[in-house]
């Protein structure tokens, strides 16, 4: 279920996709792994998956 969800960035008046040439970092922790997108227009929207 989770492979069929988008990553669009979140920041005002965009919706870019944010996909494998946007990645920038990814973190994994007991609490699950987060993964930083770094977008043309300059945001960061951070996703994260619990394990």
């Amino acid at each position: 279920m989770l492979e069929q969800l988008e990553i669009v960035c979140d920041a005002d008046c965009c919706q870019n996709r944010l996909g494998e040439d946007t990645y920038r970092l990814s973190m994994t922790t007991v609490g699950g792994t987060q993964q930083v997108h770094e977008c043309s227009c300059g945001a960061l929207t951070i996703t994260i998956t619990k394990q």
